[in-house]
């Protein structure tokens, strides 16, 4: 490797390092302020950086969100991976519920769902690859439901995408109320939460 192609190595990482830092910023800002108050110029001075630097990196908050979207893909590809082990679909539907529930139940999480989902409502441009990321998932859901079926051992009276997406809505839905409440999920909420879960689909 020649020194021309060791520089060009050093400023693409700066760059995305730059980029990064930016985000991490800009995500700061939306959890403190919520995304509407939150102003470019908060972020540039969130990330130490000028506000030129920011709009040469991301033109607007929209291609911001769109690039956290793209962190959320990375972070739920080794959920989708961990739904496709070739294990027992009962076991691996249990864990799942417990990894999911603890990722999503964390409070920046919890926050950005709601800022990013209220948004999403007013414009279904910056949603779009939320519910891409959360349809790639409901989709490696289906497949385990519909594997377990084939092994006797999920009932398939649900339609198995309607089950996935529903079992997803459960799960999402204790985490956020568990936030409001005690800020935490509650042991026995999340034993009451499997066993309807399993009850639905499990065979009798």
């Amino acid at each position: 490797m020649n020194r021309k192609t060791l520089i060009k190595k050093s400023r693409l990482e700066t760059t995305q390092e730059k980029r990064h830092a930016i985000l991490m910023a800009a995500i700061d800002c939306f959890l403190e302020k919520g995304f509407h108050q939150t102003s470019m110029r908060d972020i540039a001075h969130k990330s130490g950086s000028s506000l030129g630097n920011i709009y040469n990196h991301f033109k607007s908050k929209d291609v911001l969100i769109a690039e956290i979207a793209t962190l959320e893909a990375e972070e739920l590809n080794d959920l989708t991976f961990f739904l496709n082990k070739d294990r027992s679909a009962p076991l691996i539907l249990k864990e799942f519920i417990d990894i999911y529930l603890k990722l999503i139940s964390k409070r920046e999480n919890i926050l950005l769902t709601a800022e990013i989902t209220t948004e999403g409502l007013r414009n279904k441009a910056i949603g779009k690859g939320f519910v891409a990321n959360r349809a790639k998932l409901a989709k490696a859901l289906t497949e385990l439901i519909a594997k377990g079926v084939r092994s006797k051992e999920f009932s398939g009276a649900i339609d198995n995408k309607e089950a996935a997406h529903l079992i997803l809505d459960l799960v999402e839905g204790l985490a956020m109320r568990s936030a409001f409440e005690t800020g935490k999920v509650s042991p026995k909420a999340k034993k009451a939460l499997k066993a309807l879960i399993e009850k639905s689909i499990m065979v009798s």
